[in-house]
């Protein structure tokens, strides 16, 4: 898990928190789903200037490509999921609803 500085930007790797075991083989989302976030994240035809490891000379568009607000949805899913996952391992309580939770 990323260490966190106050005031400081700070990323999490999920799958590095997990013991490197794929999103899906956690049962967090499908591997198509998985691949397609992956895809579309990378291609330049799919993200843009955004893409992460874009190449003018990429092949054709990921199978399942997705949008940027059904990455930005589906990363809030899996990370909504590896939130409550460590809660629970942890014995934690929630006290605030996790963005998007729409139980009282």
């Amino acid at each position: 898990m990323a260490k966190v500085r106050s005031g400081e930007p700070h990323t999490v790797d999920v799958e590095h928190d997990r013991r490197r075991e794929k999103v899906s083989d956690l049962g967090w989302t499908t591997e198509e789903e998985r691949r397609g976030f992956s895809g579309s994240a990378n291609h330049p035809g799919v993200s843009g200037v955004l893409a992460r490891h874009a190449r003018p000379d990429s092949p054709k568009l990921p199978k399942n490509s997705m949008t940027l607000a059904e990455a930005r949805a589906w990363t809030f899913r899996v990370v909504d999921t590896w939130l409550r996952t460590l809660a629970t391992e942890h014995r934690l309580e929630l006290t605030r609803p996790v963005r998007g939770d729409r139980q009282a």
